[in-house]
């Protein structure tokens, strides 16, 4: 398995630089990453185009943190335009770049295996230029959330109320169920996750252990334009670093993620809900051969998860 973590970014991690709030910045603005819970608030002194001081604040993962310690310590004292070249940067190495052993944003070379964390490492940079974007437009401190990461969880009443909600909002729906689990899992089978194109969600299969790589998960196969596209998501404990992808309860689990039924079908399913008082009522696929990952769909149909 690919690791998240390498020596470099966990050094900035772990003792990051300028890591407090300037007392009288000349910039200011505050992020969050609402699929990992970061928030991050970073403020800079300029004096002739220069980043004279920089310094952030962060209630957030290692990789967010690192990258807030990078950027710090790469722009003090640099023009603003320096600022872009590096977003820039970190950018491409995300993408799969190789960068060179002494660029700044190496560390984050091993981020590039893990989408679902490529916004972790862009907040601060994100929220850097946002202050300075809107210093240039004489505005107030900024805060603001990426629309790139996507707006908070719905407040459906259910999984098919959901479905309904984002395809009134225009968007393409995927339907994540909880199918298997082995060992513990902080979810019962048959939880279900609902998500959007736009990254906005609904719903649990983990407790938050895994939910950003489903939700980035289904935004991949949203974007195919396969009407039958589906995949079965495994998630399990392969290292001891902490923030990977994974279970800390030691568990592993199953999901099978598809692009949401047709909306008749979707009716059908919110009345069965309705009147079946197991939570386990879900959608099905015929054959019922997910944990083998060898189904394939000829026919959607209302049925219960095995005991």
């Amino acid at each position: 398995m690919n690791q998240l973590y390498n020596d470099l970014l966990l050094a900035h991690a772990k003792a990051p630089k300028h890591a407090e709030l300037l007392a009288e910045p000349s910039v200011s603005a505050r992020q969050a990453n609402p699929l990992c819970g970061d928030e991050v608030e970073i403020g800079a002194v300029v004096k002739e185009g220069r980043l004279e001081a920089i310094g952030f604040r962060a209630a957030a993962c290692a990789v967010c943190v690192a990258s807030a310690s990078v950027l710090c310590e790469h722009l003090r004292g640099r023009p603003i335009a320096a600022l872009e070249e590096g977003m820039a940067a970190l950018e491409a190495v995300l993408g799969g770049a190789t960068p060179a052993a002494d660029a700044p944003v190496a560390a984050f070379a091993s981020v590039a295996a893990f989408p679902s964390r490529h916004g972790c490492a862009l907040l601060p940079w994100r929220a850097l230029a946002e202050a300075l974007a809107g210093a240039s437009r004489g505005g107030p401190e900024a805060t603001s959330t990426p629309a790139s990461l996507g707006p908070a969880t719905l407040d459906s009443a259910d999984a098919w109320a959901a479905i309904a909600d984002l395809r009134a909002r225009g968007d393409a729906v995927a339907l994540a169920t909880l199918i298997a689990i082995d060992g513990s899992g902080p979810c019962p089978l048959g939880s279900q996750m609902v998500i959007g194109a736009s990254g906005r969600s609904w719903g649990a299969v983990s407790g938050g252990c895994v939910e950003p790589a489903v939700i980035q998960a289904a935004i991949d196969l949203l974007g195919r334009g396969d009407a039958d596209a589906h995949a079965l998501l495994r998630y399990a404990i392969a290292d001891t670093q902490a923030g990977a992808v994974g279970l800390p309860c030691g568990g592993c689990i199953r999901v099978y993620l598809r692009r949401a039924p047709a909306p008749a079908l979707v009716e059908r399913l919110a009345a069965a809900a309705r009147h079946d008082a197991d939570p386990r009522v879900a959608l099905a696929r015929r054959p019922v051969a997910l944990a083998t990952g060898s189904a394939r769909a000829d026919d959607d149909h209302v049925g219960q998860l095995p005991q």
